[in-house]
């Protein structure tokens, strides 16, 4: 009789013990619910926080804040990425009406003013040519950036000799530099340095940044150009002394539409989109670039090529 008794009181305690359990874990599910829930409703660092002992809850609860976490990352690149969409339709249309609007005043100056001569015209004509060129150059990077990030665009990578590149661009550049009265800094290694890269890719780098070496560093003397090997990869340095670029800014340069004149100089004309263009053809070709920056002193570009 006691035994029976005491087998009761033992299966009623067992059964007592296991009702708080589901108790418990309805509890922590209800918890559960309740924080996904708070999420649903924008509450984006909502997480789930329940103090358990329970092992298997603690991993689901781990792998909930996980997943919660992963979404709240999208959902924030999700807002920059439409921001930068807004600031780039904004930067796109500002950037095509300005010359259709100084191409317009020309036309209507030729054919409102029958009392032109034939020089007046002239260099009207030669002035809408010239925003006309502007205007096919910045289609043209739209669509170069276009393709290379959509990866319509295939980079077959070869050997190079990129001292020789480097070599050709700094001779195709340098009756400009000079005449623009600056010097030329060059450091190249006694021995040719040899990567894995696209001689046309790395020949339009190497163009923009030397173009953008001369017409935003103007205000210093010395344009430079270094290729360093170190190890398995081959680095390249263009660099100006000229008025820099905010710290604060630096970061920013690589993006789609953000100008240089914003940075360096607002009497300065740019698409924004070659720097854009830099940046993801140096990373097709499996390099990083970045930049650096102290005013009057040294604006580098340094890239890396793999051997």
């Amino acid at each position: 009789m006691y035994m029976l008794s005491g087998l009761c009181i033992v299966l009623l305690l067992i059964l007592i013990y296991v009702l708080l359990q589901l108790r418990f874990k309805n509890q922590h599910i209800r918890q559960i619910a309740k924080s996904i829930e708070n999420y649903s409703q924008d509450s984006v660092h909502s997480r789930v926080r329940l103090a358990t002992n329970d092992p298997n809850c603690r991993q689901l609860i781990e792998n909930i804040n996980h997943l919660l976490g992963k979404h709240e990352n999208y959902r924030i690149l999700e807002a920059e990425t439409r921001d930068e969409m807004g600031k780039m339709l904004s930067n796109v249309s500002h950037d095509l009406r300005t010359p259709m609007t100084i191409i317009l005043g020309y036309i209507n100056a030729l054919t409102a003013n029958t009392n032109l001569n034939s020089d007046q015209a002239k260099t009207y004509l030669i002035k809408v040519e010239s925003k006309m060129k502007e205007l096919i150059d910045m289609m043209n990077d739209f669509f170069s950036l276009s393709k290379l990030e959509s990866g319509d665009v295939q980079i077959k990578l070869s050997k190079h000799n990129v001292s020789e590149v480097v070599r050709e661009n700094i001779l195709a550049y340098h009756d400009i530099i000079t005449g623009l009265e600056r010097k030329v800094d060059i450091r190249l290694p006694e021995e040719d340095c040899y990567a894995l890269t696209n001689r046309e890719a790395l020949n339009r780098i190497l163009s923009n940044l030397i173009s953008n070496a001369i017409k935003y560093g103007a205000d210093g003397d010395t344009i430079g150009f270094a290729v360093t090997d170190e190890n398995d990869k081959v680095y390249i340095e263009i660099w100006d002394n000229g008025r820099g670029i905010p710290h604060t800014q630096v970061t920013r340069i690589f993006q789609r539409l953000y100008t240089l004149e914003e940075s360096r100089s607002r009497d300065l004309e740019g698409s924004g989109l070659g720097l854009a263009i830099v940046k993801v053809l140096v990373e097709k070709m499996g390099g990083e670039i970045e930049a650096q920056s102290l005013p009057y002193e040294k604006t580098c570009f340094r890239f890396y090529l793999r051997k």
